[in-house]
């Protein structure tokens, strides 16, 4: 979750709930390969499961507990953001 990139494709998922690796890759504006560059360690870190479809990968958050997880990281970034705000 170190990369901005990687936040937003998991904020994307929590909120849209299943994409593309196109999608995401656009969601987190990126080049598409750098997109399954970010989805594979996200993938192997067991907080995005893949299913197939035809051609395409769909990715999803992998549970309940990863869901709660990027709520929580969206909880602290919103408030560091209104603690800044509050200081200028």
């Amino acid at each position: 979750m170190g990369d901005p990139a990687r936040v937003n494709m998991l904020l994307s998922l929590r909120y849209d709930g299943v994409l593309t690796a196109t999608e995401l890759a656009h969601v987190a504006n990126i080049a598409p390969s750098t997109a399954s560059e970010h989805l594979a360690k996200l993938v192997a870190a067991h907080l995005v499961s893949q299913q197939k479809q035809g051609r395409k990968r769909l990715y999803t958050l992998a549970d309940g507990d990863v869901c709660d997880l990027v709520d929580g990281v969206a909880a602290l970034a919103m408030a560091e953001a209104a603690t800044r705000s509050a200081q200028t």
